[in-house]
């Protein structure tokens, strides 16, 4: 029985005579009651099965005189608890979303990943009686019928108790508004707790929810202030994490303090009993385990700005105690010579010590930044039997200088490794804006930087397989016409033993773009604010193994000597209106022996303030297979208030249920999509509907999907390695996507050809959808 201790005191309290309740939240992933007040089960280890009656327990255990300890017991597998001090019964509210598991073979798993993500919430209420020591308790299921509703998740950082909710005060259930209840819960604690916000941790193992529960306190008293934050988190097999912040101000002097103690203990796995959209599933008993405990923290000097000077001194460590131990592992179970694999879902490291140390220093002015980092890792890694330490070193020098008629961005980034790995970094941008009479960039060219993120970058890596070079500048030739150019080669080299192939690509990539702002009419009736005209070339030397759209090829089968994109794009931006964007692109993906893929896209974009309406028309031809594609799509999305760069996607689930027969494939999918922008908070339900139809050499299919999700906007990844958006919606929360593809195949083959991969039509139409 694995059991994760979550301890949590603080020493602020002053004399309080009125008891106060203690408030505990279970979060259950399914539609059965998790925990139970029951006496008879106190004390017992009893196992919970969803397909019984038989449930989880509480147990409540004073430690010492004020101080108790409250055990959250779920399915036998692991227990939680807290233990919290109690002065004079003040007792701090915490709410808390309890993990559980179940073994993997008693279970449906697809069911489990379904329904994981379909929660419901549960509250219980507990109230402290000071003579007879005890603490009284019901849970929601049997209060359910006149519960109070609180609305929402709310209350800034503080989460009330959902549908679910029983608030006790002095024994009796009332039932508060949402200002009632922040003002109850910011007078329990005798010092401020400024947030308590419990972080769901969705896992990738198998429908298991582990909780972060973050506490902060603040004490503020003439000339000081001391902020305490505690961050801890149980994760899935097992996985113990406790952070500690500390800030401290004293005048214009900013001290800020943290540490961190993470254990880790998980299981090699080798034996396989299912699959799972294809990927194994295997059992978790085995023998052979891995430890890792790391100690890491750090202490930053900040002097508040004054006069638009800013210093800033920090200095980093992460260290990993590890003994070269080989016992713990199986050596036969891991393949490569990474120290990081993934295998089976899961993730393994090897016995290694490290030692990483950062020290930073920067300091600003009205126009001018510079920071200074200095890094250093050691590194023991066991190899085949023999243990190797690596000692890493990292130099960068960082300079931002920027007014109102130029930016300028440099750093330089030096490292050595052992072996003769060397690697030399350099970025540099230098951007010139003519605008005299602004004080402010124009937003549409900081709009246009922000697809590349960098204009101007320079990257060499020697022994790292990469070398990058990007050189650009933009540039307002005159107040309405901008003119951004960019420059950019990249080559890689990859050579392992272990997965027996070779690659040598090499990347030209010039760009140019032509701006174009000045208001006009006469254009759809509309004002004119912005033309952009944006071709690039693309050109790729690539041998062996390559890193292709969705394309996988053995060793020796393909030589690509010639890849070319073109690509020539133009936006129109109505001011206040509308937005209108069109992209023409002439692609050659794959050149093998004379065989082609060009494709054709052309993409239109409606924008105002509220929605994007986007038409999109394409054909895709090759020479190898005649494969025809022409397809549409209609999408409307939102307030696009997004970028591209602060997207992230956790995880994808998706099921599918085919049908075919010889004239008809019916197709019926869901998908859900759990990442995020910019709060990491993004959800999508995707319910689709494909109909494919086929006569003869010309065949037609229909999608039609709707989108669901708690935020606004959603970009999907397509398998042309671009984001982009493709949804009709009708509010914030609801969406259809609807895509209509023709196909004209020719299924003439010469067999005298070498290039001939797996699957190609397959991954052709993937490419093309």
């Amino acid at each position: 029985m694995i059991t994760g201790i979550i301890l949590m005191k603080f020493m602020f309290f002053p004399p309080k005579e009125e008891s106060v309740e203690l408030k505990v939240k279970v979060t259950n992933s399914f539609n059965t009651p998790l925990y139970d007040v029951n006496s008879s089960l106190i004390g017992k280890d009893t196992t919970y099965n969803r397909k019984s009656d038989k449930k989880g327990f509480l147990i409540f255990k004073k430690l010492n005189k004020g101080e108790y300890e409250l055990l959250l017991t779920s399915d036998g597998y692991e227990n939680n608890s807290i233990s919290l001090d109690l002065v004079n019964d003040t007792v701090i509210s915490v709410e808390m979303q309890q993990a559980y598991s179940y073994k993997l073979d008693e279970i449906h798993l697809e069911d489990e990943i379904n329904n994981y993500y379909n929660k419901e919430k549960r509250a219980f209420v507990f109230k402290m009686d000071k003579e007879n020591e005890k603490i009284y308790g019901m849970s929601t299921d049997e209060l359910l019928e006149d519960n109070p509703i609180i609305h929402k998740d709310g209350l800034g950082k503080i989460k009330t108790l959902g549908k679910d909710a029983t608030i006790f005060i002095d024994g009796e259930k009332i039932a508060l508004s949402e200002e009632e209840l922040i003002q109850h819960l910011k007078s329990v604690p005798a010092i401020d707790i400024e947030e308590i916000e419990i972080i769901p941790n969705p896992s990738a193992y198998y429908g298991v929810n582990n909780p972060v529960i973050k506490i902060k306190t603040k004490v503020i008293k003439k000339g000081y202030s001391l902020t305490n934050k505690i961050e801890t988190g149980y994760f899935t097999y097992p996985r113990i994490r406790n952070d500690f912040s500390s800030s401290l101000k004293i005048g214009k002097h900013q001290f800020d303090l943290k540490s961190s103690i993470d254990y880790d203990k998980r299981a090699v796995v080798s034996k396989t009993t299912s699959k799972l959209k294809g990927e194994s599933i295997t059992e978790l008993n085995s023998t052979n385990e891995l430890e890792e405990l790391a100690y890491s923290g750090g202490l930053r000097y900040k002097l508040i700005p004054t006069n638009n000077q800013l210093l800033i001194a920090k200095v980093d460590y992460t260290y990993f105690p590890y003994e070269d131990n080989s016992s713990k592992y199986d050596l036969n179970s891991f393949k490569g010579d990474n120290s990081i694999y993934r295998k089976n879902n899961f993730f393994y490291t090897k016995n290694r010590s490290k030692m990483f140390f950062n020290y930073t220093i920067e300091t600003e002015n009205s126009n001018l930044r510079i920071s200074l980092v200095y890094n250093n890792r050691e590194n023991k890694d066991r190899k085949n039997g023999i243990t190797q330490t690596r000692s890493i070193s990292n130099y960068m020098l960082k300079a931002y200088g920027y007014s109102n008629y130029y930016h300028l961005n440099n750093s330089i980034s030096y490292e050595i490794r052992p072996l003769k790995e060397i690697s030399f970094s350099t970025t540099f941008e230098y951007l010139v804006f003519n605008t005299s009479t602004e004080k402010k960039y124009y937003p549409l060219n900081v709009e246009a930087l922000e697809v590349d993120n960098k204009i101007l970058t320079n990257t060499f890596k020697y022994k790292e397989e990469t070398f990058l070079s990007h050189l650009g500048f933009i540039w307002d030739i005159a107040r309405p016409l901008t003119l951004n150019a960019k420059l950019g080669i990249k080559n890689s080299f990859v050579s392992e033993q272990t997965h027996k192939y070779k690659r040598n690509n090499l990347i030209l990539e010039p760009s140019i773009s032509l701006q174009y702002m000045k208001s006009m009419s006469n254009i759809f009736g509309l004002s004119f604010d912005k033309i952009v005209i944006h071709p690039t070339f693309d050109k790729l030397n690539s041998t062996g193994n390559i890193e292709g759209p969705n394309f996988e090829y053995e060793q020796g089968k393909v030589d690509l000597l010639n890849i070319k994109i073109y690509e020539l794009s133009s936006y129109w931006i109505f001011r206040n209106k509308m937005t209108v964007f069109s992209s023409l692109s002439l692609v050659r993906d794959y050149i093998a022996q004379s065989n082609i893929v060009r494709g054709i896209r052309i993409i239109k974009t409606y924008r105002n303030t509220e929605d994007i309406y986007t038409l999109s028309l394409g054909l895709m031809y090759n020479d190898y297979k005649i494969i025809k594609n022409l397809y549409l799509d209609i999408a409307v999305i939102s307030n696009p208030s997004i970028y591209l760069g602060e997207v992230q996607f956790l995880s994808i689930i998706s099921n599918r249920l085919k049908y075919k027969n010889k004239f008809v494939n019916l197709e019926l999918y869901n998908s859900n999509y759990f990442g995020g922008m910019l709060d990491n908070k993004l959800k999508v339900f995707d319910l689709g509907l494909n109909i494919y139809k086929k006569y003869g050499s010309i065949s037609y299919s229909l999608e039609i999907s709707n989108i669901l999700r708690n935020r606004i906007n959603t970009i999907i990844y397509d398998n042309l390695n671009s984001l982009h958006f493709d949804e009709f919606r009708f509010n914030d929360n609801f969406g259809i996507h609807l895509r209509l593809v023709f196909t004209i195949e020719n299924d003439k083959i010469n067999k005298n050809d070498k290039f001939q991969p797996k699957n190609y039509r397959d991954k052709t139409q993937s490419i093309i959808r």
